[in-house]
């Protein structure tokens, strides 16, 4: 099974399962199976208010992405996600992950805290035989 995570702009990350290891882990630090790399450009807009004042505060996407974000893994053939504590939380389809697996569907979209959309491509891997045979 190799699981693909598309973000903004086509970058995508993968990590595929087939050496018996059933889990990995997604952030922004380097010892994560995704680490999650993103760029300072891409920030988030948003208004601070301090009594009767407002201001523009342009805060980078990374912040809201944890060193370690969440965890895959991987039973019986399905893949699920799990957070990890993370301050910003993880969602799946909209809604929040509150400490429970849940399963990932091809095609779902996972947000790494609110800013952080990522879709989830996942892959079967086949053998070589399997692939003959679906030739001839």
């Amino acid at each position: 099974m190799r699981i693909v995570l598309i973000g903004e702009r086509g970058k995508s990350y993968s990590h595929d399962f087939s050496n018996g290891v059933p889990e990995a882990v997604v952030g922004r630090a380097r010892s994560a199976d995704f680490q999650v790399k993103i760029p300072a450009s891409y920030k988030v807009k948003k208004i601070e208010r301090t009594g009767n004042l407002g201001y523009l505060k342009e805060t980078p996407k990374a912040m809201f992405v944890s060193r370690h974000h969440c965890r895959f893994e991987v039973k019986d053939g399905k893949v699920y996600v799990k957070d990890l504590g993370s301050e910003n939380g993880t969602y799946v389809d909209g809604n929040r992950l509150n400490g429970e697996s849940v399963e990932l569907k091809d095609n779902s979209v996972l947000n790494l805290g609110e800013h952080c959309p990522l879709r989830v491509r996942l892959v079967e891997r086949k053998s070589l035989l399997d692939r003959l045979r679906a030739i001839f």
